[in-house]
């Protein structure tokens, strides 16, 4: 992050990531930074995320009204951004990039930047539509996991 935050010019004192996921992993990893105490960032959480840990709303059936708030919540914590590195392979990120082009965003000056498109391949994501050798094995892997998961819950 800290090239992230240096390459487009960002003033260099302590900056804020606003961390949201629908990956349950994805949030308490955050510690694991924050209690560094050289990591330059502090880290904002929505603490009441649903984390669903798909993008499949037909596995939302459960707690439903639970996500939806918990994704205006995300989307409005987004919104307030200065600089957004997005998984533009999501359809909210998608969404979240429309509504930042439109200038719904806290900053009209606001820089997206979607991970699919880093040209940088250490913080480049694979999408499923992606084709090279590369995502491939990628895809593959997450799909297992996805199965993986969509199976503990059924059962």
């Amino acid at each position: 992050m800290r090239e992230l935050w240096q390459q487009h010019g960002l003033p260099d004192h302590r900056g804020t990531i606003l961390l949201t996921s629908e990956d349950s992993r994805v949030l308490p990893l955050r510690l694991a930074y924050t209690q560094n105490a050289s990591f330059p960032f502090d880290i904002w959480v929505n603490h009441a995320d649903a984390q669903p840990d798909s993008g499949l709303p037909q596995l939302f059936r459960e707690n439903a009204d639970a996500i939806m708030i918990s994704s205006l919540t995300a989307l409005q914590i987004q919104l307030q951004a200065s600089y957004i590195v997005a998984n533009c392979c999501s359809n909210f990120h998608s969404l979240l990039r429309s509504f930042v082009g439109e200038g719904c965003g806290r900053d009209p000056n606001v820089t997206f930047e979607c991970l699919d498109q880093s040209k940088n391949p250490k913080y480049r994501i694979c999408c499923a539509w992606t084709v090279d050798s590369a995502c491939d094995q990628i895809i593959q892997e997450h799909e297992v996991s996805m199965n993986r998961t969509r199976h503990a819950k059924e059962h």
